[in-house]
C-alpha cells in the first residue's frame, strides 16, 4: 500500500488509562484543564461529585473532556449535542440547529483543524489539493455574515477539505499515534509525548449540520469519525501506562528512559488536534514507543509482549510498504492525478510482488488502453 497517510491525534492526560470512567482525582488532574475546550466547559463539582464513574451512567453533555478524545479506550461509546459556533449570527439565527455527535467504542473525534484554517489551507496546504475548493462561496459567506471568519465556512467547502484529508487513510493500513500536548512530564518541555498507536480500522464522515429555513449556505459538521484497533491485550496496536510512572516520578526516579517523545522536527505532524504523518514519520513514532517500552520495562512496569511485538511488527512493515516507489503519489500528483493516493494504491495492487509498479506505469503511458486506474 504505497502513499499511505498515519494520523495524529490529540488527547488529554488522565489519571487513569483513557477508558470509560472519569478521573479518579479530576480536580488533581489540572493538564486537561490547559486544553481551552476542557477548560471553558468543565463542570468541577459534577465530575468530583462522579469521579471514577462510567460515562455510560452520567449526562455525557457534562463531560466535554469526551470530546477531546478522552475516551478513546472506553469500549462504551457516547453521544453529545454540538452547537453552530455561528448560530446566533443574524443571518443563520433560528436557521441552524443543535446536532448529535455519536461516538461509538474505542474511537477519536478526529478534526483536522488546520486544513480548516482559511490561511493555512491557502498558505500552507494549498488549494490545489482540493480542486473543487471555491473561492467564490467563501466570499459569499462573508458577504452573508458581514465579516471573515478564520475558518472554512461554506459546507461544500468543508466536506471536500474534509474529504481530501481523509482519502490517503486506509483503514487496515493507516496508523493513528495518540499524543499529550500537556501531562505532568511536560511542565519543563513543550514536546509532544507519545500515549500509544493503533491501526485506523473505519473512518465515518461526519454529516451535515441540522437546519431549516433555507439558510444562506450549508454548514458541515467537522468530527470524522476515526475507529481504531488498540484494546487492553495490546495484540493490535500498543498504549504505554503512564499513570504508573507518577508515584516513580514523585519518589525522585528518573523516568525519561519510559517516555515516548515525538520525533524531533515533527512539530506540524503533532499539532493542531488531528494531522497526517508519512511512512516516515511514523516509523520515528514506532522507534520512540518502541525505545520507552523497553525503558518501562527496566523501571519494572509491566507492558504485554504482545504490545512490543506489535510496535517491532508495525516498524518492519512499514519499511516494506515505503519499498521502491516511496515517490509514486507525489509523481502521480505532478502529472495531474486527481486522487494521487487512491492512484498510487490500485498500481500497487495491479502490480503485485512481481511487477515493478514503475514498469506498469510506463506500459499503461505507452497503450492508454491498458489503463488499470
Amino acid at each position: 500500500m504505497a502513499g499511505i497517510q498515519h494520523l495524529s491525534m490529540r488527547v488529554p492526560w488522565r489519571d487513569r488509562s483513557w477508558d470509560q470512567f472519569i478521573c479518579d482525582d479530576p480536580l488533581g488532574n489540572s493538564s486537561c484543564t490547559l486544553l481551552t475546550a476542557i477548560s471553558k466547559g468543565r463542570d468541577d463539582s459534577f465530575e468530583v461529585a462522579h469521579a471514577g464513574a462510567g460515562i455510560d451512567a452520567l449526562d455525557q453533555n457534562q463531560l466535554p473532556c469526551l470530546s477531546e478524545r478522552a475516551t478513546f479506550m472506553s469500549p462504551v461509546g457516547y453521544t453529545v449535542v454540538k452547537q453552530h459556533p455561528y448560530r446566533h449570527s443574524r443571518a443563520l439565527q433560528g436557521k441552524l440547529h443543535d446536532t448529535h455527535v455519536t461516538l461509538p467504542g474505542y474511537a477519536f473525534e478526529a478534526v483536522p483543524f488546520r486544513w480548516m484554517n482559511r490561511e493555512v489551507f491557502a498558505h500552507e496546504v494549498g488549494h490545489e489539493r482540493v480542486p473543487s475548493f471555491s473561492q467564490v462561496a467563501e466570499d459569499a459567506v462573508d458577504a452573508v455574515l458581514n465579516s471573515t471568519p478564520p475558518w472554512v465556512m461554506d459546507g461544500g467547502n468543508q466536506r471536500a477539505i474534509m474529504d481530501a484529508f481523509f482519502e490517503p487513510v486506509a483503514p487496515g493500513d493507516s496508523l493513528v499515534f495518540a499524543y499529550l500536548k500537556h501531562s505532568p512530564f511536560q511542565e519543563q518541555r513543550t514536546d509532544r509525548l507519545l500515549i500509544g498507536a493503533a491501526r485506523v480500522t473505519r473512518v465515518t464522515p461526519p454529516p451535515m449540520w441540522n437546519q431549516s429555513g433555507n439558510p444562506p449556505f450549508k454548514s458541515a459538521m467537522w468530527e470524522t469519525v476515526v475507529e481504531h484497533s488498540l484494546r487492553a491485550d495490546m495484540t493490535d496496536g500498543v498504549l504505554l501506562p503512564y499513570q504508573q510512572l507518577i508515584s516513580l516520578m514523585d519518589a525522585g526516579i528518573d523516568v525519561d528512559k519510559a517516555l515516548a517523545w515525538a520525533p524531533e522536527g515533527r512539530v506540524v505532524e503533532f499539532s493542531y488536534v488531528t494531522e497526517h504523518l508519512s511512512d516516515d514519520a511514523a516509523i520515528e513514532a514506532l522507534t520512540s514507543l518502541q525505545s520507552a517500552a523497553d525503558g518501562m520495562r527496566e523501571l519494572g512496569v509491566d507492558l504485554p509482549d504482545t504490545g512490543r511485538e506489535w510496535l517491532q511488527a508495525q516498524i518492519e512493515r512499514l519499511w516494506q510498504l515505503r519499498g521502491p516507489v516511496p515517490g509514486l503519489p507525489g509523481f502521480l500528483k505532478t502529472i495531474g492525478v486527481q486522487q494521487p493516493y487512491v492512484a498510487a494504491r490500485a498500481v500497487m495492487a495491479e502490480a503485485g510482488d512481481d511487477t515493478d509498479p514503475w514498469d506498469l506505469l510506463q506500459t499503461v503511458f505507452a497503450d492508454p488502453g491498458l489503463d488499470p486506474l
